[in-house]
């Protein structure tokens, strides 16, 4: 368990508008999310390392350092010291931080802000989900990036369906639509669906995005039930 405790200065009148205004300055939830980070950092350094200028012979690991870091959030930027250490076993310099809350080595935007763009890009164009997201959340987020975390989220969404097995389908439809993508032109993205009649459940077979489809919906003609393309 993680404790956490917040001091918060306010010059002036104590009533409601100060403290109210004082909470939206300081982003509490970026200082809390910035203490649980460092906080968590110490205890797995000191469990890898033992504690400062404590010497022991038997350690695997020792501190080597730190360096600035920085993540993009919802709850905009959190700055902090990112601390190494050194494995006598491989060689390697490792950040114990990043190993256990599962982000990659020189990944700057947290999970957390890439479903978040990812999401609203799916209702709205780029550059209105770009307004959406600064007015909803305190993260400056660029086109470019919400496209990049778009793209990462499709890849993600795929990976898991080729990994899922195959389900027998007694009806497959093709569809398509258009959406916007980053130059202000549109994107032809087509889908395939297989359906089970009885239970109304539909899975997606095939996503393709400005690709000649036809050639993806041959596969499905001659079988049973097959719609052809929307």
């Amino acid at each position: 368990m993680i404790s956490v405790q917040a001091k918060i200065e306010i010059a002036g009148d104590l009533n409601l508008a100060s403290i109210s205004q004082k909470l939206d300055e300081v982003n509490i939830p970026k200082e809390i999310l910035k203490a649980i980070l460092v906080k968590l950092q110490d205890e797995i350094v000191i469990d890898l390392c033992g504690p400062m200028y404590l010497r022991v012979k038997d350690r695997q690991f020792k501190r080597a350092g730190t360096t600035d870091r920085t993540f993009r959030t919802r709850h905009g930027k959190v700055s902090f010291k990112l601390s190494k250490v050194h494995s006598k076993e491989s060689g390697c310099i490792l950040r114990p931080l990043l190993l256990y809350v599962g982000v990659e080595p020189r990944k700057r935007i947290v999970e957390d802000l890439v479903f978040e763009c990812a999401e609203t890009a799916t209702y709205i164009t780029y550059r209105d989900s770009k307004t959406v997201i600064e007015n909803l959340t305190w993260a400056e987020v660029s086109r470019t990036r919400i496209h990049e975390c778009v793209q990462k989220i499709g890849e993600f969404m795929n990976e898991e369906r080729r990994m899922k097995p195959a389900k027998d389908q007694d009806l497959i439809e093709g569809d398509g639509t258009k959406c916007h993508s980053l130059g202000g032109n549109k994107n032809e993205i087509n889908v395939i669906l297989g359906k089970d009649q009885k239970t109304g459940e539909k899975t997606l077979l095939g996503l393709g995005v400005n690709e000649d489809w036809k050639e993806t919906a041959s596969q499905f003609k001659g079988k049973a039930g097959f719609c052809g393309v929307g």
